[in-house]
């Protein structure tokens, strides 16, 4: 990510219709900066801007969240399947690059400005995905990560904390500290390896999935780890996946 790899991706497979697959591409009328924040904000601050209300009583409310932002000249992380913390991190990333599709420079908004976030509710969510708080992350937690990235990465941090709602902020990208951060990360995945694996467990070597994902391919998209499912990606198994689980160490094999 640090090239810019995987930045022209499309973001938003979570919109209805032809959007929706991997190959489209959000079609904006101008310049579309990238908003970080808790969700319901990001959905009242395009509402504003397409002059919509803040409330919505359909069926699908991510769909309809990203199409309130597309109709706003702005780009959110919005997608349905696939997603975890490591693919945020890419999204955040190449926000503060500016290497977003519809972005022209490193802008970014964000709906509640860093300065006004409640470190109570990040220590004290109201739920938590797929398990207790006190093993899983909460959605209220992403943007808090989101934050606390940009903090580290762009070395104008005062900016950060001194802007105010809804104004651009400019990341003045700091190599050095991503590089910093980026070690970090991998040194804890080094040091925190599959503790539950069966000793002398071997993948299937010749299974693919229908999609034609190997083991290696479930692992570095973070569908599994550590013997088991990643929280959030229970759909990637199955029998309509093609018995990962059965298959591969990482998934869970016996």
């Amino acid at each position: 990510v640090f090239d810019g790899d995987g930045c022209s991706a499309n973001w938003f497979t979570a919109a209805k219709g032809a959007l929706s697959s991997p190959d489209a591409r959000p079609r904006f009328t101008g310049e579309a900066k990238a908003v970080l924040g808790f969700d319901p904000d990001i959905f009242d601050y395009c509402s504003d801007l397409v002059n919509q209300p803040h409330w919505y009583t359909g069926e699908d409310w991510q769909a309809e969240l990203a199409q309130r932002c597309i109709g706003a000249n702005r780009n959110v992380l919005r997608v349905t399947h696939g997603w975890n913390m490591c693919l945020n991190f890419k999204w955040a990333m190449c926000a503060a690059r500016g290497w977003i599709p519809g972005m022209w420079t490193p802008e970014v908004e964000f709906a509640v400005a860093p300065r006004n976030m409640e470190i109570e509710r990040h220590r004290f969510p109201q739920s938590c995905v797929d398990g207790p708080c006190n093993s899983h992350f909460a959605v209220d937690n992403v943007y808090f990560a989101e934050v606390c990235l940009f903090a580290t990465v762009c070395s104008n941090v005062d900016e950060l904390f001194s802007i105010g709602q809804h104004e651009a902020f400019r990341c003045e990208f700091a190599p050095f500290q991503y590089h910093q951060l980026a070690s970090a990360l991998q040194r804890y995945s080094n040091t925190h390896r599959p503790t539950h694996i069966r000793p002398g467990c071997q993948d299937n070597a010749d299974w693919r999935n229908p999609s034609g994902l190997s083991c290696d391919d479930y692992v570095n998209r973070r569908y599994c780890a550590e013997g088991a499912v990643v929280p959030g990606q229970k759909w990637s198994l199955g029998e309509p996946h093609g018995w990962p689980e059965r298959n591969c160490c990482e998934c869970g094999k016996q």
